[in-house]
């Protein structure tokens, strides 16, 4: 068994240069043109051996050619199997040295027998899984199966009556795979280009869902055009129609009454948004160019899904095109984004939060979306003095009046309070739903209050408030947002709760869960700790005797500003008057559950901290300004 090591880009420079040399050798000998130097040596009667010689080097340019184009098409295929590797191995066996037009023949004769039959055995299946890499035959094969045929073989897996069996699953990748294959096909066959027909609309539920389900597999990331032509005009044109409700209309339609064979959803719309979910940068482009808005379309796949759900799919496929189309993958999801990105998401958080209830499928979206979009969620908290509900409204590119600089956020759009509050209390059915925006919330706080710290320190100004500010409106509204839609509000506080009386009872080796630094501390908390833990009471501020949930709040701004250098000089650093009791093995400051679990450390750090100046006024300060936006947002909800 031999093997070749080759690279795609090599090859493609290759063919490159081949086609460069018989186009000119092709000009020389007037094989293309009727003027040509050939033919001018001709008229004056002057003959020369050394045509003959370059006619046999054409002739061995051509094959050349051919044979490398017919590698660079495995290669490609092989490339798409193994992504991230520099070269592949092509194995030089009869395939490898199979002419083009014979390899075209094979897929060719393998589709004429599928057609006779009218449906595929294992057989057939077989020889299909030997050639599915194949480009110059999987492109034979499709060319002379055609679109309707191959849409309509796709659906046929796709019926449990189909009479398939077990492998309809693994039969409907085989063909998604080819097609993509048959796609990177440097000289594409006749009948191929009839594929273009998958691009226009049909009122055929089987052949639009079995178009949609051949893109599912396969690889089309260097035919992104021709999946743009398909889901659009397949579905979604239809679903961007003034008609889109109609039961007429194939946005609405399903290839069948339940469950597929193949575990695709049978909706066929749904199957649309699952196409763009695989291709962000093609999702981002098609959902930015409907005949209707992000916005529109939110309400409409709300409307259709429906709560209790209805067309749970669409909501569910809806939410993961949103999220590629947004930028919002990942995990963490990302939170750097195109202004294309941005403006569809936007659409998508203002469009949302118009509902009060969301589709149930989506809310596992919505979350990851509001932490990749954590800056606009936390900018769209800020509340003016005396702002009330319906004040402002979301923006774009309008920064609200007297917005907070300097307070570390990059917000892409401004939303309104309400629309923060609506969007983040729509996800909270869940604890495992909210669990990526705490994270996120988390990191930005911290980085937030750090850089504003750091600030602060060099000019003397007055960021850190700003940011207190602002993340105490932010967690208020998301606290009030799960209070008013989460419903198992009751047991999750009690969870959180009982994170926080830990921290007071058991101390050393508490392990707080993500993002629980944050997010314990949103609300004042009332009632002695042993009731207080079992209790959805937030008003008031005791936890237990005379600590509260600002000492928390307080200890980890205190935290922060020893990292930032704030109380040290060039000769000392802070931490060096520090009591021996609260500080580690190397000097720093205890963890927050080791200090507050000791009622000794915790005056001993207390007492510590209010010593220290440059320490207690800005944590004292940083405090006030997280209960003023605490306060500001209550006033807003109508709570206070």
């Amino acid at each position: 068994m031999t093997f070749s090591s080759v690279s795609v880009t090599g090859l493609e420079d290759l063919v490159a240069k081949l086609q460069i040399a018989r186009r000119e050798m092709d000009d020389f000998l007037g094989y293309t043109t009727e003027r040509s130097v050939r033919a001018d040596m001709n008229r004056l009667d002057v003959t020369s051996t050394g045509f003959e010689d370059l006619a046999v080097v054409h002739e061995w340019v051509e094959s050349a050619l051919q044979e490398t184009q017919r590698r660079l098409g495995l290669a490609r295929a092989i490339q798409h199997q193994q992504p991230n590797a520099p070269m592949v191995q092509i194995e030089e066996n009869a395939t490898t040295d199979l002419e083009p037009g014979l390899a075209e023949r094979q897929g060719r004769d393998l589709a004429t027998r599928v057609k006779e039959a009218g449906e595929v055995d294992a057989d057939m299946m077989e020889e299909l899984e030997q050639i599915v890499y194949d480009p110059d035959a999987m492109a034979g094969f499709y060319a002379e199966l055609g679109p309707e045929m191959a849409a309509r073989l796709a659906a046929s897996m796709g019926m449990p009556e189909s009479g398939v069996g077990e492998n309809a699953q693994q039969y409907l990748k085989l063909l998604s795979i080819g097609l993509g294959t048959a796609m990177m096909d440097e000289t594409p066959p006749e009948g191929m280009g009839a594929f273009s027909e998958f691009g226009l609309a049909t009122d055929d539920p089987q052949v639009a869902w079995g178009r949609l389900a051949l893109l599912q597999y396969g690889d089309f990331s260097g035919q992104q055009a021709f999946v743009e032509q398909t889901v659009n005009g397949t579905a979604l044109d239809a679903f961007s129609a003034k008609d889109w409700a109609d039961p007429n209309n194939i946005s609405t339609k399903t290839l069948g009454d339940g469950d597929t064979a193949v575990g695709l959803t049978e909706d066929i719309t749904a199957l649309a948004f699952n196409t763009l979910a695989r291709y962000p940068g093609l999702a981002t482009k098609v959902l930015s160019e409907q005949d209707i808005s992000a916005k529109e379309m939110t309400h409409r796949v709300y409307a259709a899904a429906g709560d209790p759900a209805q067309r749970a799919d669409l909501a569910d496929s809806f939410g993961l095109a949103i999220e590629a189309a947004t930028g919002s993958q990942g995990d963490p999801p990302n939170t750097e984004h195109t202004p294309e990105q941005a403006a569809l998401a936007f659409e998508f958080i203002t469009g949302s939060a118009d509902h009060e209830q969301i589709p149930p499928a989506i809310k596992d979206s919505t979350a990851r979306i509001a932490a990749a979009y954590v800056d606009e969620m936390v900018a769209g908290s800020f509340i003016d003095g005396g702002e009330l509900s319906g004040d402002r409204g979301s923006s774009m590119d309008v920064r609200p009046e007297d917005f907070p600089q300097g307070t570390g956020l990059s917000p892409d759009f401004y939303l309104s309070p309400r629309a923060v509050h609506r969007f983040l209390g729509g996800f909270q059915d869940q604890i495992e739903y909210s669990a990526p925006f705490e994270v996120a919330v988390e990191s930005l706080y911290n980085g937030s209050l750090a850089d504003a710290i750091a600030a602060d320190k060099a000019d003397g100004g007055n960021r850190v408030n700003d940011v207190m500010s602002l993340f105490g409106a932010a967690a208020t509204l998301y606290f009030e947002g799960q209070r008013e839609f989460a419903a198992d509000f009751d047991e999750r506080e009690k969870a959180r709760k009982g994170a926080v009386a830990k921290i007071f009872t058991e101390g050393t080796g508490t392990v707080l869960p993500p993002g629980v630094g944050f997010w314990l501390l949103h609300q004042g908390v009332g009632g002695k700790l042993d009731q207080w833990a079992n209790s959805t009471n937030t008003e008031g501020a005791v936890i237990a005797e005379n600590t509260d949930a600002a000492q928390l709040r307080w200890y980890m701004t205190v935290h922060a500003m020893i990292g930032n250098g704030v109380g040290s000089t060039p000769e000392a650093h802070v931490m060096d008057s520090a009591p021996d009791a609260i500080k580690g093995e190397y000097g720093e400051l205890l963890p927050m559950d080791q200090i507050y679990g000791d009622p000794e450390l915790r005056r001993q750090f207390m007492e510590w901290v209010q010593s220290v100046p440059a320490l207690d006024d800005m944590a004292d300060a940083g405090t006030d300004a997280w209960d003023s936006g605490w306060q500001g947002a209550q006033t807003f909800l109508g709570r206070a």
